[in-house]
């Protein structure tokens, strides 16, 4: 019998660091994380939001891909590598990752690929970076597998660390016509990637180009965002920004830009640290006689 107001997933994120920051008003939240149910019916999980603490809008998000088999995309690679192949080279996909996805169960490949193939086939879209990630660590050979909550970022990050040099890869930004939002396109890395991917000794620098060149287009989208709305407080959260090569090169690319920039220092960047942003939420919420 209690009134309820529901949240969603990335705008609490975006609300959890404005609170622990002691930030309010209108701010540009960049929430990246893995899952998170979007307002439209798909997965979210790579999101500029102009927000405050009561309400949102999604001015900006990577190109959505399919993400086969639902929640075991989350546990097996090739499964968002699947996806991402599919949005980068359509039908013929496993074509274009051949020697990777011979590490997949071939009936379980041959399924999705006809699932993928087919109109009229369900298959849910993730704009999520998490899944991205994923995908890269297993066309990279790092990880085919996440036992454990981010296994495979972590395992990029990792691999990463040891490069002695950064392959930059490439990326687009384009508007969505019917409503403005920014979309960041992946498929230019993909390309770029397997192009190399087979160069056991490029993998290094190839993960470290990754994170890079992710950092350099989340940084320009934001600055897209700001261009058309004004320049507010960024907020950076999301379990992504746990990585410490994409939170720092995000950091440095936005204040350089002359933006203002808060991160997670008390709270967890990930879900541990949404109730906050929810309880805020809702009391913005109460306080405007919305619920």
């Amino acid at each position: 019998g209690l009134p309820l107001t529901e949240v969603q997933h990335h705008h609490a994120h975006v609300v959890a660091c404005m609170a622990e920051n002691g930030v309010t008003g209108e701010v540009i939240g960049l929430a990246c994380d893995g899952t998170g149910y979007g307002t439209d019916g798909t997965i979210w999980g790579c999101e500029v939001l102009l927000a405050d603490e009561a309400d949102f809008r999604r001015v900006g998000h990577l190109k959505t891909f399919p993400s086969p088999g639902g929640d075991a995309a989350a546990i097996e690679t090739w499964r968002p590598a699947a996806g991402v192949l599919h949005e980068t080279w359509g039908d013929e996909w496993p074509v274009s990752a051949e020697a990777a996805m011979r590490r997949a169960n071939p009936e379980a490949v041959a399924m999705v690929r006809s699932r993928m193939a087919s109109a009229s086939a369900r298959i849910v879209r993730t704009s999520s970076l998490g899944r991205l990630f994923d995908a890269v660590a297993f066309l990279l050979g790092v990880c085919d597998l996440n036992r454990c909550e981010a296994e495979a970022p972590m395992a990029l990050e990792a691999i990463a660390a040891t490069a002695t040099e950064s392959r930059p890869l490439d990326w687009s930004l384009s508007s969505i016509a019917e409503d403005g939002v920014v979309e960041m396109d992946f498929r230019p890395m993909i390309r770029q990637l397997l192009e190399t991917a087979h160069d056991a000794d490029a993998t290094a620098s190839l993960a470290r180009g990754f994170h890079d060149s992710l950092a350099d287009m989340l940084a320009a989208c934001v600055g897209r965002v700001v261009e058309t709305y004004g320049n507010r407080p960024v907020m950076l959260t999301g379990g992504c920004m746990a990585n410490r090569f994409l939170l720092r090169r995000l950091w440095d690319l936005l204040r350089t830009a002359g933006l203002e920039v808060y991160i997670h220092r008390l709270l967890p960047p990930g879900d541990g640290g949404i109730s906050l942003g929810q309880a805020v939420c809702a009391a913005a919420r109460l306080k405007r006689g919305a619920f």
